[in-house]
């Protein structure tokens, strides 16, 4: 390991704590375009996937086509912006 890197667990840690700072300061229905070298995709969903938690329903309970695919909202404080 090269001056300055860090170990997977580390990385991990940093994406985490980057992801929430986004997801805490987001609206509602935002989109984060994340990018990230193939090399590293593991830390990137493990940070994901501990910031953002998806809801999948079982085939056949949905009776809208926008329920399919529900995200929750992440966990932690979430700003509202003035309107």
């Amino acid at each position: 390991m090269a001056s300055g890197e860090m170990d997977p667990a580390e990385f991990t840690d940093f994406l985490k704590k980057t992801l929430q700072n986004l997801a805490d300061h987001s609206m509602d229905g935002s989109i984060h375009f994340i990018f990230m070298d193939w090399r590293h995709m593991q830390e990137v969903i493990a940070a994901g996937n501990e910031v953002i938690t998806y809801s999948m329903p079982r085939s056949g309970c949905s009776t809208k086509p926008s329920d399919r695919n529900q995200v929750r909202k992440p966990r932690g404080r979430r700003r509202t912006h003035a309107q």
